[in-house]
Parts: structure tokens; C-alpha cells; sequence
């Protein structure tokens, strides 16, 4: 067994159940052509990997009702108790996890290989425990503050205000690691390139598998179920990752770069700009017919970029890595850390309710260009949630909401801040490192905040009136900006769209008092802030490059 495999489900006394998957964890999906994909019939599954054999809500695990899973590696035995009372989270009703995402760490915790921290438990949940606590300082021993800086730095990685809590508690949602489709589970997969043997293989081909059989990356397959399609992803080299971490460290502007700030607004625009454009760079094939990397870019929804962008991350790291999360101990009331490993590949979450049956066949499509425009017109329009929406902000002003291309957002981003930019250009004459024009770009990014989500915005209605053109809508944002009323209502139906319309979407999950070591489980999804992942991985990354001798 090499030594990163991931155990996704063990069986009586601890041995694994048999698997489908491949070590790293992702479906393996064989490339194929269109003519190779229109000749099977559905009910040949050699080619796309079978289901996997997994029981229903209401049934128990493969091995019985106490089916075991591998317990984490734990630490901070020894520290203070704490007076915890809230009690842990009620299982889930929209949730149901089937494939595990947190398998044992096979060697010790290593902080100088790649790791991630996240939380154990919602925001709201953890706050009401801290709440209990006695006033203790419990950074006085070093356990105490390895804990308190592990859960700090929770915090950076999950979205702003449980963004997204909203979606996955949404009534009458089925949210499940990947969809089930007669041709095979749809999730995440990763690209196999077989050669005949004794062939002579050269170019791209040969370099993927070079790098794939050293574990140096990977090819991965990534459904977009907001827009329709699939997109395959390989990965970037390590002087690719010293040019973006450059063009990242050489701009000067802060306005734009905000990765902690509500998803999908402009604030962290130029990031997405970036790592947006670094992912088309990194496109192998996609299920599209169209081909041209910039018209796939407009055809790309806002709503599947977490989803995009962690699939470049799993072609980095198929394998995962060390993931930490800082929790209490409901029973021992003692301040923990549970070490495990993070299975990259089980970490899209779908709400299958969202979807029909036409849809689900339509994304089963996996094959190289055997989606055409139409189909994925047809698919888009067949969702009943995620359409245009009216809402009304004031007596007199209302606004129809849209789903915005990620082009869309990209250049909305754009305009707004180089707006901005030459307006504190014309006034001032500083380098454009200084530090009082970056804080007047911030100033003046506030006067017009109402610009974050404009690309949310397809119509403003007033009186018998509307305005459509985009510059026109931008401007007339601009004067809407000061309003509170206004804002706060802007503000508040914009982000209730965004929770309403995600189908998909990139998390970890809770963990229960004692994992209840079995599967299915039912926990609570803990959405990620993806891009803030990627950032942090990268600024590891770079650190390791930077060691070599």
C-alpha cells in the first residue's frame, strides 16, 4: 500500500472494504473521444467507474451496525478542563457523507510538510461553546497556545459570516459527495493516459505521466454543476507557481486583494483575476465542444469558481495533505487538536435535489466534446433555482438579480478599482507604492461599496424605468452607494441569492463526539474559503522551493 493512501471506508477488524479508487482517492476516468463516448450504452460502466457500493441513509454500513473507522491522532491530553454545556450539534438533515474525508495520518505530524487548519465545528456553534467558558487564560501552557493560534488561523480559511450555511441547510436539499448516474458517480475523477506496452509515447502526454507515477501532480476532471459542463485540469510546474506568487507580491494595491471578505465580491477580484487566469493557463480538455480557452473562461459561472479552483489544487496535491482542527472535547472538556490526513477528492458537496434526471445524464457526459451549446443551454434553463430575481430595495428603486459569468465578475472587478485608480492618479502626484494612495483607494472603494456585487445585477428598475447597459448600472450603483437603507438591503439580497442559487460547493464537515465511527453519517458541511486555501498552500509551497539546498 503506498504510503499517502487514503483508507475511504474499513471493514471488519480494520480491513479495507474493496475499492473502485484509485490511491490517491479520485475516480479514475480513461480519456476518451466523442465517438468512444456516443458508442456506450449506459449499462457499461468499464470505461467510467462503477458505483460504489455504498449503503442509503437508511442502511447500515458494509460489516455491521459498529463498522469502525480509523480514529484521528489526538493531542492535548493533560490540559485544563473547561465547563463546556452546549451540546453537539443534532445530525444533519440535508447532509449525507458516504466516502470519508478525514483518513489517519500514517506517520507522525510533520509541520514542515504541506498542512492545512480548519474548523470542527460551525462558526455559531463554536462561538456559543466559547461562550460557557470559564475566564481562563489558556494560552499560559504551550498546548493552550498551539490551540489558539491552530483555531485563529480556522478562521482565515472559512468563508466570512457562514456564507453558505444557508445553502446546505436550504429545505428539501440532498447534499452528497459527488451525484450517482448510471454511467458512474460523478465527482472530482482523475484522467488516466494508458499506453499499449512497449509503446513510444513523447510531448505533453508523456510528460503528464512522468509527472503522475512520480506523484508529482496530476490531471483532474472537474464538474462545473452551476455551468453545465466538465473542464480537466493539469498540473502547473513549480516555475509556473513562482510567476503567480510574483505577480501576486509585485501589485501594490490592497483594494481587490481582500481574501477574507464575503465571497464573490470585488474586494478579492484582482485574486481572482490571477488565479483564474492560472487555471485556463492549466486547461487540458474539457466535455465542451467549443475549445478556445477564453470563450470556456465566459461560459464558466461565478457560483462553480471554489469548485474550479480546488480542482487545480487537487491536480497539485492528489495526494492531500496533513490537515489540523482545533476542537472541545465535549466529554473530557479539554481543549484538542485532531491531526488527520484531508482527502482532497471527497470534498465537493452536491445538492442532488437541485438536479433532474435530464441534468444528471447530461453531466454523466464525461468524454471530450460531447457537450454541445445547446445541451448546455438546455441544462441551465431546467433549474428552478438560480434564475433572475426581483427584489426591491426601496419604494421607489428595485433590482433583477443575475448569475454572473466568472468573465463577468473578473471585469466588473476590473472597471470598478481602475476607475478608482485613475481617479487618485489625476489627484495625486505619488509613486504607486505609497502608502496614502493605497489608503485613499481603500477611501474611495468604501464611498462606492454597493460596486462589490454589480455584477450580480443584470436590471435596476425605477418608476416605469429600467436601466440594462452595464455602464449605466455602475454608475447609477455609484450613487445608490450612500443610502443605508439602500446598501444594507443591496447587501442582504445579494448574499440570500448567492446562498439560494449554489448547488455545489468545496467543505470539510463537523465532527461528532466520537466521528460515530461508521458510515454514512449525517454531519453539518463546513464550506471553505477556497481561494484563501489555494493562497495559503502556495505560500508554503514557495517556502519549500525556498529551503532547497
Amino acid at each position: 500500500m503506498p504510503e499517502d493512501y487514503p483508507v475511504d471506508q474499513p471493514g471488519p477488524e480494520g480491513q479495507p472494504l474493496p475499492s473502485d479508487e484509485s490511491a490517491d482517492g479520485f475516480d479514475e476516468i480513461p480519456v476518451t473521444s466523442a465517438a468512444e463516448f456516443a458508442a456506450r450504452q449506459p449499462a457499461e460502466q468499464a470505461d467510467i467507474n462503477a458505483l460504489r457500493n455504498v449503503p442509503r441513509a437508511d442502511e447500515p454500513p458494509a460489516g455491521g451496525e459498529n463498522a469502525a473507522l480509523p480514529r484521528e491522532q489526538e493531542e492535548g491530553d493533560g490540559q485544563d478542563g473547561v465547563n463546556v454545556v452546549v451540546p453537539p450539534l443534532t445530525p444533519s438533515r440535508t447532509t449525507v457523507q458516504e466516502y470519508e474525508t478525514f483518513p489517519p495520518l500514517e506517520r507522525a505530524w510533520n509541520p514542515d510538510n504541506m498542512f492545512l487548519v480548519g474548523h470542527a465545528s460551525t462558526r455559531q456553534h463554536i462561538s456559543d461553546i466559547m461562550d460557557t467558558l470559564p475566564n481562563i487564560d489558556i494560552t499560559r501552557t504551550e498546548d493552550g497556545r498551539e490551540w489558539y493560534r491552530t483555531a485563529n488561523a480556522a478562521n482565515g480559511l472559512a468563508p466570512r459570516g457562514d456564507q453558505w450555511q444557508a445553502s446546505i441547510s436550504r429545505e428539501g436539499s440532498e447534499w452528497r459527495q459527488g451525484v450517482n448516474s448510471e454511467q458512474g458517480r460523478i465527482n472530482l475523477g482523475r484522467l488516466s493516459f494508458s499506453s499499449a506496452p512497449n509503446e513510444k509515447v513523447s510531448g505533453e502526454k508523456a510528460i503528464l505521466q512522468i509527472r503522475s507515477m512520480l506523484g508529482l501532480g496530476a490531471v483532474i476532471q472537474v464538474p462545473l454543476f452551476h455551468s453545465g459542463f466538465h473542464v480537466s485540469l493539469k498540473a502547473p510546474n513549480e516555475m509556473a507557481m513562482l510567476e503567480l506568487n510574483r505577480q501576486l507580491m509585485e501589485d501594490k494595491i490592497d483594494l481587490g486583494r481582500n481574501t477574507t471578505g464575503f465571497a464573490f465580491a470585488n474586494t478579492s477580484s484582482y485574486l481572482t483575476k490571477w488565479l483564474l487566469d492560472f487555471t485556463i493557463d492549466h486547461l487540458h480538455d474539457t466535455t465542451l465542444q467549443e475549445k478556445d480557452p477564453a470563450k470556456i473562461r465566459e461560459l464558466i459561472l461565478t457560483p462553480d469558481l471554489p469548485v474550479l479552483f480546488w480542482g487545480l489544487a487537487c491536480s497539485i496535491w492528489p495526494r492531500g495533505f496533513q490537515y489540523a482542527r482545533p476542537y472541545i472535547d465535549p466529554t473530557t472538556k479539554e481543549e484538542r487538536i485532531l491531526r488527520s490526513r484531508l482527502n482532497v477528492s471527497k470534498l465537493l458537496w452536491v445538492d442532488n435535489k437541485a438536479l433532474t434526471a435530464w441534468q444528471v445524464r447530461h453531466m454523466a457526459g464525461r468524454g471530450s466534446s460531447t457537450m454541445s451549446a445547446e445541451s448546455v443551454n438546455r441544462y441551465r434553463s431546467e433549474f428552478t433555482i438560480g434564475q433572475p430575481r426581483r427584489v426591491q430595495l426601496s419604494n421607489e428603486i428595485a433590482m433583477t438579480l443575475r448569475v454572473p459569468s466568472a468573465a463577468d465578475y473578473v471585469l466588473a472587478g476590473e472597471r470598478w478599482i481602475g476607475e478608482i485608480v485613475r481617479i487618485i492618479d489625476g489627484a495625486m502626484e505619488v509613486p504607486p507604492d505609497d502608502e496614502k494612495r493605497n489608503n485613499y483607494i481603500l477611501a474611495h472603494g468604501q464611498a462606492t461599496n454597493m460596486r462589490q456585487y454589480v455584477h450580480w445585477v443584470q436590471e435596476i428598475h425605477f418608476g416605469e424605468s429600467g436601466i440594462v447597459d452595464r455602464e449605466t448600472i455602475e454608475n447609477a450603483i455609484n450613487e445608490l452607494s450612500p443610502g443605508e437603507e439602500v446598501r444594507n438591503r443591496y447587501f442582504t439580497e445579494v448574499r440570500k441569492y448567492i446562498d439560494d442559487c449554489t448547488i455545489a460547493l468545496i467543505g470539510t464537515n463537523t465532527v461528532t463526539q466520537d466521528e460515530e465511527n461508521r458510515l454514512p453519517r449525517f454531519p453539518h458541511i463546513l464550506p471553505m474559503n477556497v481561494e484563501n486555501t489555494f493562497f495559503t498552500l502556495l505560500v508554503q509551497k514557495m517556502s519549500q522551493i525556498n529551503l532547497r539546498d
